[in-house]
């Protein structure tokens, strides 16, 4: 049913998604719109582990810069979700994001709002917990 719709609405949408399969099935890495999936999942993944470590900070801080902000989204989260020992670059990362003025990236806007409330509070020691 999902691909019927997808061929009557969007069928350019379809053959992308036809052919990043093709290519998983090949043994390549997914490509934007199934990888988007993959990378939202890994990003929800780290966010609930909590770990605070270089390494995830780096994917993380990697995912703020994805094509789709869906992803964005997650990333943001999963940084507001750790909140200790969050790194500069990501801190300044988040405040250019929250400063974004365009109306299509009103999510991530808030979802960095969100994300820098949880990380400064911690920081200053204004917490509810």
């Amino acid at each position: 049913a999902v691909i019927e719709v997808l061929y009557n609405l969007a069928p350019s949408v379809l053959t992308g998604v036809t052919t990043e399969a093709i290519a998983i099935l090949q043994g390549k890495p997914p490509g934007k719109i199934l990888g988007s999936i993959a990378q939202g999942f890994i990003a929800e993944v780290l966010g609930n582990m909590g770990y605070s470590t270089p390494m995830v900070f780096d994917k993380l801080v990697s995912l703020l810069d994805w094509p789709y902000w869906q992803v964005q989204v997650k990333a943001i989260r999963a940084l507001g979700q750790i909140r200790r020992n969050i790194p500069d670059a990501a801190i300044k990362r988040l405040l250019a994001m929250r400063n974004n003025t365009s109306p299509l990236m009103r999510a991530v806007r808030e979802a960095a709002d969100d994300a820098l409330s949880e990380i400064l509070s911690l920081e200053t020691g204004i917490e509810d917990e």
